[in-house]
């Protein structure tokens, strides 16, 4: 149950970093 709980909040977190970093991308292109 915790380990499928850990992944879970694993992706959430990824997901959640891979946004930010594509706004960034898309705010402020270098």
């Amino acid at each position: 149950m915790s380990s499928t709980a850990e992944l879970a909040n694993i992706v959430r977190v990824a997901a959640v970093l891979a946004a930010a970093g594509k706004v960034e991308l898309k705010v402020q292109p270098r």
